[in-house]
């Protein structure tokens, strides 16, 4: 769907621009067209208008193409700390088989959340209080989870805050990009339909030159 979209867009910024250069470059369709206020100036600006929508493709594209990376380079550390956070926890909840009230203070009592704010709290509040607990450590310790390993975890955590932070900053600029793509395609639009009436008006006796300027509409 995404790529007919793309081809549609080029397909009409072609016949805008071809259209225009027609008015150009061919004296007659000019002189036609400016009677109905489609001189040289208005040619101008409707070219103005096709270059700011390649600009705006242009931008929208790099955008998208940052805004891919940032989340390829979240989801890969989230992977990471999600799949220890989830050997971490399993291992948390066997030591304390028998302490309810330490699964509750780890806060590994419930699932863990859905959403990513919510999960990243469960995390960080994971971590900590088991790095700030001699007791806690001490029965982690005796199923095979040091504290070394609840270290490097935690460690991850503010590269995780960071990448996601990043992605959420290009996702932002992504969306702006796109909104100002839109813009400039709707202004471009808008002029050219009002410019095909007036050749459709403009040409109407001469069929052929005419079709210099409609062809494809």
């Amino acid at each position: 769907m995404s790529t007919s979209l793309k081809d549609s867009q080029a397909n009409f910024i072609l016949k805008s621009r071809v259209a225009l250069t027609n008015v150009e470059t061919q004296p007659e369709i000019a002189a036609e067209m400016a009677e109905l206020g489609y001189d040289a100036a208005k040619i101008t600006e409707g070219k103005s208008l096709i270059a700011n929508v390649e600009a705006a493709l242009n931008l929208q594209q790099d955008e998208k193409g940052e805004e891919s990376a940032a989340s390829a380079a979240f989801k890969e550390i989230r992977s990471k700390v999600s799949a220890l956070f989830r050997a971490h926890r399993k291992k948390a909840l066997f030591a304390f088989l028998d302490d309810p009230d330490a699964v509750k203070d780890l806060g590994i009592n419930v699932s863990p959340a859905t959403v990513y704010a919510d999960w990243r709290n469960e995390v960080g509040h994971f971590y900590d209080t088991l790095l700030t607990n001699e007791a806690y450590l001490q029965s982690v310790n005796q199923v095979k989870l040091t504290t070394e390993e609840l270290t490097a975890a935690k460690e991850l955590l503010p590269s995780m805050d960071a990448a996601y932070s990043e992605y959420y900053r290009e996702t932002g600029e992504s969306q702006e990009a796109t909104r100002k793509k839109d813009e400039a395609l709707h202004a471009l639009e808008t002029y050219m339909r009002r410019f095909w009436r007036a050749a459709d008006i403009a040409l109407e006796d001469k069929p052929q030159l005419k079709e210099a300027l409609m062809k494809g509409v």
